[in-house]
């Protein structure tokens, strides 16, 4: 048996005990927050997120499950330590002493919750990003898809919520699914890095990997476990919505890190550095009869009408034509986009 196959054994038996606290056991989950994406979104997001999270760490200590929260931030911004500590105090009152704010130096996205994963004492590892927002019960049932043993891995419901114009049409085309009344864990092929749970052990044993790219992290990690047989649903009573990019800048810095990814990943695919540009033709290609058919397939979900239908279109191509740019800087300058467009 191998090293790997002992963790993943040993894991499933409701996690290893996490290391106990001074003031007794160890808490039964830690939810790790980057403190990242915040900085990109609406700051009422996180806030609003906060405090529905606060809620149900209360709702799980009044009934004995005691828990703590993580947030990840950069160490070199004193501003956001500042106003972080604030708004801690008033979102989770007395209940604060059970929240840690630690700072990194200069790590992305997937490095910050790598850096609050190790620090965590919680059997169950929740992460959650600083710029969606969990509905009712989401933390709860997180928790429960564990109750099963042989689960190692859950992901909660991610969704745009289609209550404007704009986020209407990111709804139909972005690779989120429409929201579902759906209940209950079940397989699944499709996990979002934004809103997903590990068990302790099997998670510092494969921690996101770093791979030169800004996302796709989780879904690299997701398919090397389950080719190693691990326990993987989706509990579709954790719902959170997700916001669509912030603003014109933030819609073109997304897109053009897609562009960036796809190179990355077709060079490592390939094993070629010089990649032939009709990738770069094949790739918004491929995103836009994705898109093209989410489109057709949400319009009765997301309530298109003529109109947001017209603009899903439309921001379709603008996203397509905003990920090729990305794509031919990188082959130009694989640094061009992370120091001009980095999210």
């Amino acid at each position: 048996m191998t090293a790997a196959m002992t963790i993943l054994q040993s894991s499933v038996v409701a996690g290893a005990a996490p290391p106990a606290t001074q003031s007794g056991a160890a808490p039964a989950y830690s939810v790790i927050i980057e403190w990242e994406n915040v900085l990109l979104a609406d700051s009422g997001r996180a806030v609003e997120m906060l405090h529905r999270l606060a809620r149900q760490v209360g709702e799980l200590a009044s009934g004995g499950v005691q828990g703590e929260v993580i947030l990840v931030r950069d160490a070199g911004d004193a501003g956001i330590a500042g106003d972080l500590a604030s708004t801690l105090r008033e979102t989770f009152g007395n209940a604060s002493d059970s929240i840690r704010v630690i700072g990194v130096d200069s790590k992305r996205y997937y490095e910050k919750k790598n850096e609050g994963a190790a620090i965590a004492r919680g059997g169950i590892l929740v992460f959650l990003d600083s710029d969606v927002i969990p509905e009712e019960r989401w933390l709860e049932c997180m928790l429960a898809a564990f109750d099963d043993p042989g689960v190692q891995v859950a992901a909660g419901s991610t969704y745009i919520a289609p209550t404007t114009l704009y986020s209407k049409a990111f709804a139909a085309f972005w690779f989120f699914p429409p929201r579902s009344d759906a209940e209950g864990p079940v397989p699944a092929d499709i996990l979002f890095g934004n809103n997903i749970a590990f068990r302790r052990e099997l998670f510092l044993a494969y921690p996101y990997p770093a791979l030169g790219q800004f996302r796709g992290q989780a879904g690299t990690l997701i398919r090397e476990l389950r080719a190693l047989g691990v326990g993987i649903v989706v509990q579709r009573s954790s719902r959170c919505a997700h916001p669509p990019p912030h603003g014109f800048m933030h819609f073109v810095r997304r897109a053009m890190c897609d562009g960036h990814d796809n190179v990355v990943i077709a060079r490592r695919s390939t094993g070629r550095d010089q990649l032939p540009w009709r990738y770069a033709y094949w790739s918004a290609r491929s995103f836009l009869q994705l898109a093209g058919g989410r489109i057709r397939q949400r319009h009765a979900a997301v309530g298109l009408t003529p109109l947001s239908w017209t603009v899903s279109i439309l921001l379709a191509w603008s996203y397509a034509f905003c990920m090729t740019l990305g794509d031919i800087l990188t082959r130009l300058d694989p640094t061009a986009v992370a120091r001009r467009f980095s999210i």
